[in-house]
């Protein structure tokens, strides 16, 4: 069998290392994921989020964001087995037994709407912007607001300036009504990092049919999350309730659309057949149930994620 590139499209890692004093490479005996781990599971492309808290005041929220970048690059230091994905032609690195980073902020806040700094950002290597987390910030709201509003003046000026520096925009986190006034100004294939169907599980991070639909006419995809609460009602969730969840989507957006967005170290509780990144493989097994050949397996265990790399990235 040919070597299927794995692709991964939102993990919360470099956050709970920070909180740990760990570097990224180092075997860690709780969360859900290091280098080693990823490794271990034949992870090709990781893409970690640099988040910082909603409650950070503007300026200590940017020293966090620096703060967390410069964690990720001592972790990198020296090695062979791990590098970061800047461009186009780092996607050509990509091999078996490496794993590539690429760094995403999720949640604006620490930009202070202001431009020059999202310029700044690029230049020490973020590459994709959600604009919010849940809650409220100057560039738009997410899903945790109630009556909440769309884009800001700011929001907009920063979606514009995202794309022209050749930065992925993630949708994911924002509510309905920024989602759909963002989707009227992109230009480049939107992505939803890490949800799942609203159609199969009513919770208010998830994409309802009409959401899935779009992402795909554009040409993005959506990341398969795995927090319980997003893909079931029940106390526990399994790898069937993520079937479910994958094959209503592949039945609204089509195959192209959808992909990986597990959430590991951001996320309070697994499934529990899925304890951390190293039981993968049980998901990736369990995929032909859905009547998936091998070349449908690879496009949402990565191709797709690397297609719109590919297309957006400098």
């Amino acid at each position: 069998m040919p070597w299927t590139p794995i692709v991964d499209g939102h993990a919360d890692t470099l956050c709970r290392l920070q909180a740990e004093d760990r570097l990224l490479c180092e075997r860690s005996q709780i969360g859900h994921s290091d280098l080693v781990r990823l490794l271990q599971a034949g992870i090709s492309l990781q893409v970690l989020a640099v988040c910082v808290e909603p409650d950070f005041p503007a300026d200590a929220g940017l020293r966090r964001l620096v703060e967390l970048m410069h964690l990720f690059d001592r972790s990198l230091l020296g090695r062979d087995d791990a590098f970061q994905i800047l461009n186009k032609s780092d996607l050509e690195r990509i091999a078996p037994g490496r794993v590539g980073f690429l760094l995403g902020l999720e949640g604006g806040a620490p930009l202070g709407g202001n431009p020059g700094i999202l310029h700044q950002m690029f230049r020490l290597g973020l590459r994709l912007l959600g604009l919010v987390w849940n809650n409220r910030n100057d560039l738009a709201d997410g899903v945790g607001v109630e009556d909440g509003r769309g884009l800001t003046d700011q929001g907009r000026e920063i979606v514009v300036t995202a794309e022209d520096l050749g930065m992925v925009l993630d949708l994911a986190h924002l509510n309905r009504r920024g989602f759909w006034e963002v989707m009227e100004i992109v230009r480049q294939p939107p992505v939803v990092s890490h949800a799942n169907a609203g159609a199969v599980c009513n919770h208010r991070r998830n994409l309802d049919d009409d959401q899935l639909r779009a992402v795909a006419a554009r040409g993005g995809v959506i990341g398969i999350n795995l927090y319980p609460p997003f893909l079931t009602d029940a106390p526990t969730a399994s790898i069937d309730d993520v079937l479910r969840h994958l094959g209503h989507m592949l039945d609204i957006a089509g195959l192209e659309s959808i992909a990986l967005g597990l959430d590991f170290d951001g996320i309070e509780a697994t499934p529990a057949d899925l304890p951390d990144i190293t039981a993968l493989p049980l998901l990736i097994a369990a995929l032909p149930h859905l009547g998936l050949d091998e070349t449908s397996r690879a496009a949402i265990l990565g191709r797709n994620w690397l297609r719109v790399f590919g297309q957006i990235l400098p």
